[in-house]
């Protein structure tokens, strides 16, 4: 026990320190029902047809003419 430090005060601070822990183990709950909820979801159909990739231009950029570096329009 530090010196000034009650016995009230060592209890407050114990019960604080268990509440942050709480704290983050119920964000890591929250983080793994999340990724568990993705996999209990049925796989998307699929439809080439819906799906868009730029090709490579004639230099492999692959961006499209007017489109700079970080995909803003020039």
């Amino acid at each position: 026990m530090a010196e000034g430090e009650s016995a009230h005060d060592i209890a407050k601070r114990h019960l604080r320190q268990a509440i942050d822990r709480l704290q983050r183990e119920i964000e890591t709950v929250e983080f793994w029902v999340g990724a568990l909820r993705g996999f209990a979801e049925p796989i998307p159909d699929y439809d080439p047809a819906s799906l868009r990739f730029p090709l490579p231009g004639p230099h492999g950029s692959g961006r499209r003419p007017g489109q700079t570096r970080i995909g803003m329009r020039t």
